[in-house]
């Protein structure tokens, strides 16, 4: 067996890398020469007996390893070359790469461990900031998940004693490697040393919610670099040779009368301002000349489109697989007549030579516009027929393009947008693949913080709302919603994600489908996993960016024992506005925020919790708590539900003590020690 050692040093270099087969950008480069020594050189086995090159491999290998740690001692490669930060040999293991990394705030608490959880497993980088590292990891151990390097693939750092309620704790070295960031925390709510309930160590809403959050919106904004919009060149169209990378389609192949032609489009790109300048006694004369600069920038596809026989047109480039999975879509700058036409992408796993992944796009009437088409657009087509269940276009290995002018749209349905005739569409530049910007920095806030703004201090209108809101315990929604503020103005691609009533796995019976709102007028119940599986969709969905949504569970029949996908969150949040422009969708624009109101007395929450639908959502185990900091002895937070769901067995004032004090009994105080019910 013959071997070969390399022994090289490289620079770090960053920057993007563009492959036909990989046009993913790469985030470190590293540029290694290569210096090789052939152990015939080096040892001199050219005379050597076959017998001793087989038998005395390993010392071979042995007497290698010894050059190799005495060059590296020296500082030198092998060839006698100074060698950049030359050390020992060492078997100590080289340190995990903290790139790219997700940032979780409030990481051990009740959300923020199954929203490590699933960050992790889908294999991703996960910094978690936690106030005490010895309860995050025994919080952790549940779901299997330890510092370091996880079974599938993704790395857990631990950073201990963080505390968001003092903003310089908040360093750059926190944010290391962090390019995006989670806000999961809360209020600590819980029963002191003297058995009093109450904020733990000062970890108010206040503190926590509003100026905690406001601090890590800060630093984020501060540490971790923004993203921007990237684009790289998939399918030039700027010269002959990218002319001979397509090939017409059109009618006539089925016995139709249409034709088109794919041309180098020659038009104006800018004026030559050109002359020469005479200085006399202080005048000048300046004779000036104009010109336009003529050079091909495109394609202009034009044709003749005649219906009898088939009533289309088309081109397609030649095979030439390409991987884009690392981008959202593809953009074409494109000027024609306002037609309609369709984009058609062939990727490895389609079989059939009819089957092929469509979307259409409308082309600017007059004056030039960017097109851009995401993949969640590419429907699946056979036969000229959409596939109801076929699988999602996979960037991963696309072949093909093709662009078709067509009166027909999908399944033989008229294209509204269709004229006979003479046709003349011009493309600038080529088609790109896109990489959209995608929230940078996701708050978990809650249900009812728009509603109790909207509230302010009318007590009136308070007390016809959502006990949440009636209650709204240490003013936690106006804090709530400051943070959400804090968020939105902080200058990162944002989300903000208010979950309703929070609640455990172990309290669902089943999963179920999730429904998204916005403008806070949905209450109910959702699942920890839920909201992570939220949260995880979230960072990588581009239209998610700049959007402030509430979601819950389903409540129809129909969604109930259904497993929601990364897929219907994604089409969930295609139906939601971006926050700058909510009043277009006839949503009220955010209130201004307002000062809490002051705190309910005893007998008025009383009568709160004695409403019949509060009861039913109790029995049912629906609402969110206020943790504490064993992560036990919570309260619980109801939401208003539909009173015709239940009857009470408990009238009157003293009723509703006796409700009460079951719930109290039911909910917190079974979970006492046996010394403090005494």
């Amino acid at each position: 067996m013959v071997a070969a050692l390399r022994v090289s040093h490289g620079v770090v270099q960053s920057g993007m890398s563009v492959h036909r087969r990989s046009l993913v950008p790469h985030k470190h480069c590293v540029a290694v020469p290569r210096q090789t020594l052939q152990p015939s050189q080096a040892i001199g086995f050219e005379n050597a007996p076959v017998e001793f090159i087989v038998g005395g491999g390993v010392l071979v290998v042995g007497s290698i390893a010894f050059l190799v740690n005495e060059a590296l001692k020296a500082g030198k490669d092998l060839e006698g070359n100074q060698v950049a930060n030359a050390g020992e040999w060492t078997d100590e293991p080289a340190p995990l790469p903290r790139e790219n990394a997700v940032l979780v705030f409030g990481a051990s608490g009740r959300c923020g461990k199954e929203i490590v959880a699933k960050l992790l497993k889908r294999g991703r980088t996960v910094v978690a900031a936690v106030r005490d590292s010895a309860k995050a990891m025994s919080a952790f151990k549940e779901y299997g998940i330890s510092e370091g390097v996880q079974k599938n693939g993704g790395i857990l750092f631990v950073e201990d004693a963080v505390d968001v309620t003092k903003p310089e704790m908040l360093s750059g070295d926190l944010f290391k490697g962090v390019t995006k960031v989670v806000v999961a925390t809360g209020a600590v709510f819980g029963r002191d040393s003297n058995g009093n309930m109450g904020y733990i160590d000062g970890m108010t809403p206040e503190k926590v919610d509003a100026k905690g959050v406001e601090a890590i919106a800060a630093a984020a904004a501060k540490f971790v670099p923004k993203q921007k919009q990237e684009d790289v060149m998939v399918i030039p169209m700027a010269s002959e040779k990218d002319l001979e990378r397509w090939q017409k389609l059109d009618d006539v192949i089925m016995g139709g009368n249409s034709d088109s032609v794919l041309a180098l489009n020659e038009r104006s790109t800018g004026f030559t301002w050109s002359g020469k300048l005479f200085v006399e006694e202080g005048d000048f004369v300046v004779p000036v000349r104009l010109a336009l600069n003529e050079r091909s920038t495109g394609f202009t596809w034009s044709g003749k489109l005649v219906v009898e026989g088939g009533g289309f047109c088309g081109a397609r480039s030649y095979p030439d697989t390409v991987d884009l999975s690392g981008y959202d879509g593809v953009s074409l700058r494109v000027k024609g007549c306002g037609e309609t036409l369709k984009l058609n992408i062939k990727t490895d796993d389609l079989n059939e030579p009819e089957d092929t992944y469509q979307a259409t796009f409308d082309v600017p009437d007059g004056e030039w516009g960017d097109v851009f088409i995401p993949w969640h657009e590419f429907v699946p087509v056979k036969r000229a027929r959409s596939v109801a269940d076929g699988p999602p276009l996979n960037p991963r290995a696309i072949q093909q393009f093709g662009l078709v002018y067509s009166r027909f749209s999908f399944n033989g349905f008229p294209n509204p947008a269709f004229k006979p005739g003479e046709f003349s569409i011009e493309f600038d530049g080529g088609i790109k693949a896109v990489k959209k910007v995608k929230p940078q920095i996701l708050l978990i806030s809650s249900a009812g913080v728009e509603r109790n703004a909207l509230v302010g201090n009318d007590e009136e209108k308070r007390k016809q709302e959502i006990p949440i809101v009636q209650l709204n315990p240490g003013g936690i929604l106006n804090h709530k919603y400051s943070g959400e503020i804090a968020v939105r103005s902080c200058g990162l691609p944002y989300a903000v994600l208010r979950p309703t009533g929070m609640s455990d796995d172990a309290d669902q019976a089943a999963p179920s489908l999730l429904e998204m709102s916005q403008g806070d007028r949905i209450t109910g119940k959702i699942a920890r996993s839920d909201v992570a599986q939220i949260v995880d969709a979230t960072l990588g969905f581009f239209d998610a960016t700049g959007k402030t949504v509430e979601v819950r569970r389903s409540e129809a029949s129909d969604a109930q024992g259904k497993f929601m996908a990364d897929t219907q969150v994604q089409k969930l949040y295609l139906s939601m506005s971006k926050d700058t422009v909510r009043t277009r969708q006839g949503l009220l624009p955010f209130p201004a925020p307002v000062d809490p109101p002051a705190p309910v007395s005893e007998e008025r929450k009383e009568e709160i919790l004695a409403d019949p639908r509060v009861k039913a959502a109790t029995e049912r185990g629906a609402g969110g708590r206020v943790r504490d900091a064993d992560e036990e002895n919570a309260t619980t937070l109801t939401t208003m539900e539909d009173a015709s769901r239940t009857t009470s067995n408990y009238e009157g004032k003293e009723g509703a003590r006796e409700w009460i004090r079951q719930w109290r009994a039911k909910t917190l105080e079974k979970q006492l020690p046996e010394e403090v019910k005494a």
